[in-house]
């Protein structure tokens, strides 16, 4: 009897898994409008931050801009329309930016921008803008709108820029206010960049669609027919 049962779940197992490994695998990036941003010394240039959900619904977003502060100056950040809250904290070659929704139902989907930041050109050279995701303070991450949220983002495809300047006018040092790592109060929250993302995380989610009841109930259904065939198995 046994070799008759072996058979049958071994087909059943490979039943279940079927749809698991066909479903795809989405993963959410980060990149900047443009990958090259010319601009002279002591003039600005405005860069775009945007998300790309990659079909997925999420949450929040950390991002962290590296940039080589001996070429350029970042001097302001301006929130997108992506999410409804967006703060920042300008430091000496980083910036950190967090975008989040207000509430688990109003999860966001698709591509936008999430902030516009404003350099300045101090001295003649190449600075690269690049969104760190192994910084040990804290690195990039996107959160989808599961339960358990996770991070999707796909570092490896995250976008890269240059801004060049071309040195037409005088070098410029940084001031006091853009090198000190302290933030802006009226902009950043007292926690930790990781406790922004915790606090967007929901409890409980909404349901998602129609697609999660059908599967919920073909669940269901496919458990009734493997505990009747192996009632039937083991009568027989």
């Amino acid at each position: 009897m046994i070799k008759r049962i072996c058979p049958v779940l071994a087909g059943i197992i490979m039943f279940l898994a079927v749809p698991a490994l066909a479903a795809p695998v989405l993963a959410a990036t980060l990149e900047f409008d443009n990958t090259s941003y010319p601009v002279t010394a002591n003039s600005t240039v405005s860069v775009k931050v945007n998300i790309d959900t990659g079909g997925e619904q999420v949450l929040a977003t950390d991002i962290y801009v590296l940039y080589d502060s001996a070429v350029i100056q970042a001097q302001s950040v301006t929130a997108g329309t992506f999410f409804p809250t967006v703060t920042n904290n300008i430091t000496s070659g980083r910036i950190y930016i967090a975008g989040m929704v207000n509430d688990v139902a109003s999860a966001k989907t698709g591509e936008g921008t999430v902030a516009t930041i404003v350099f300045k050109g101090l001295a003649k050279g190449t600075s690269n803008l690049t969104f760190d995701c192994s910084g040990t303070t804290g690195p990039s991450k996107i959160l989808n709108n599961k339960v358990e949220p996770a991070n999707i983002i796909q570092c490896s495809a995250n976008g890269t820029a240059q801004a060049d300047v071309d040195g037409g006018g005088s070098t410029v040092t940084p001031s006091p206010s853009q090198s000190a790592a302290t933030p802006t109060a009226a902009l950043l929250p007292t926690a930790a960049p990781t406790a922004i993302i915790t606090a967007a995380a929901p409890t409980a989610l909404p349901k998602t669609g129609i697609m999660d009841n059908i599967n919920q109930l073909a669940i269901a259904g496919t458990a009734f027919v493997i505990f009747g065939s192996l009632v039937r198995l083991l009568i027989l």
